[in-house]
């Protein structure tokens, strides 16, 4: 008991010091800047309560996505410890993590200017990413208050008017103004695009490992944790489908999409027949361009990469999901893909959609998500801009 004792005194201690670290860092921001980690989704009501409104803008890590809807004006997109972050980051002058796992980052330098604060009500993570980073062990709704008070007092609000949406919606245009594809194939982004307007908000989507998981996740939208699945961090290929049968055996009233590359179908592919004997009405979209497009792509720099070791022959898994009991349609127009996807949504168990892609924008999708395509200022972020006056009213 005495040891217990001590260590609750220990944590109390920790929480006291870690708010007043928090408040002293929030009185003298101008430009706070939040990113959400999977920690902060069982606090999804009470982020909402202080950040939703603010002007504050928030980046989700993957796994995060949903706890700030993507409706929403503060919704920024992506932190992956790539560059399709950089414009707010390199201009905010406070970065603070609520819940922030290091496993779901890209292991890249952390060279922002601004002081990086990480709250974790766990065991602190580890130093390997965030380099120079403050760890508060500190549980997040106290975090939460603290970032309320200050928001209450006039603190944190030199962001120009829905800079978040602002520098979200830049890269969603230059991601979109990328997509290019020979006669006869589609762009990854109209893949996306299109099932996402033919799906209802409450879809849930699994994102299988690969180029064209770039694609997936900055494009489809949600408005609550949970709609977005991926094995962030692991990366694992052939996480589509497995993940896509538990989710729609979890949520059975609820529409399920599954993104995957040919690669990554290729490995699971058996498991279809799961899903034909469980009668699950799972959507598999695979992006088929014949090709291991993301490992080509990192192996190019080394000189290695060629056709021999990241490409295969054509392969028809329409035809392979009508083998294994399941519907099956090929596509190759916006149109068509349109077509399969409403028959999809009316079938009583699993469509395999076999959407022809062309690999030509993944380049400079990774250019522009993980490259030095990413680091480029947004009108009215830069902290050049001069920046609002600090009597700007704040919504409650």
């Amino acid at each position: 008991n005495g040891t217990r004792a001590g260590t609750d005194a220990d944590a109390r201690l920790r929480a006291e010091a870690g708010t007043l670290v928090l408040a002293a860092a929030m009185s003298a921001a101008r430009r706070p800047l939040v990113l959400l980690g999977t920690g902060a989704r069982p606090r999804t009501a009470a982020v909402r309560r202080v950040l939703a409104g603010s002007g504050i803008p928030v980046l989700h890590t993957y796994r995060a996505r949903g706890v700030i809807p993507d409706s929403s004006a503060e919704a920024a997109g992506l932190v992956t410890g790539g560059t399709m972050e950089w414009p707010l980051l390199s201009a905010a002058d406070l970065i603070i993590g609520l819940g922030v796992d290091e496993a779901e980052m890209i292991p890249a330098p952390w060279d922002y200017a601004a002081r990086t604060i990480l709250v974790t009500a766990d065991e602190a993570p580890g130093r390997g990413y965030f380099t120079g980073a403050a760890m508060l062990r500190l549980p997040l709704d106290q975090a939460l208050e603290v970032l309320a008070t200050a928001l209450a007092a006039g603190h944190g609000h030199g962001w120009p008017d829905g800079a978040g949406r602002a520098v979200k919606e830049d890269a969603t245009r230059r991601l979109m103004g990328m997509a290019t594809a020979a006669p006869g194939r589609l762009t990854p982004q109209q893949v996306v695009r299109t099932v996402r307007y033919g799906t209802p908000a409450e879809t849930i989507a699994t994102v299988d490992a690969g180029a064209h998981m770039l694609v997936a996740m900055p494009l489809w939208e949600v408005d609550e944790p949970g709609r977005l699945l991926i094995s962030s961090g692991l990366a694992t290929m052939g996480y589509a489908l497995p993940a896509a049968i538990a989710t729609a055996l979890c949520n059975p009233e609820t529409p399920v999409i599954a993104f995957t590359g040919d690669g990554g179908l290729g490995m699971t592919l058996a498991e279809l027949e799961t899903a034909v004997r469980l009668s699950l009405p799972v959507i598999v979209v695979v992006f088929n361009d014949a090709a291991l497009s993301l490992i080509e792509i990192k192996q190019q720099p080394a000189g290695q990469g060629d056709a021999e070791a990241v490409r295969y022959r054509p392969v028809s898994f329409a035809a392979a999901a009508t083998a294994l009991g399941a519907a099956g349609a090929a596509v190759s127009t916006e149109s068509g893909l349109a077509a399969a996807l409403s028959a999809a949504r009316r079938r009583p168990g699993p469509t395999v959609i076999d959407a022809a892609v062309d690999p030509a924008c993944y380049p400079a999708v990774m250019d522009l998500t993980r490259g030095a395509a990413g680091r480029r200022s947004v009108p009215g972020t830069s902290r050049a801009v001069p920046q609002l006056p600090t009597t700007k009213e704040h919504p409650q």
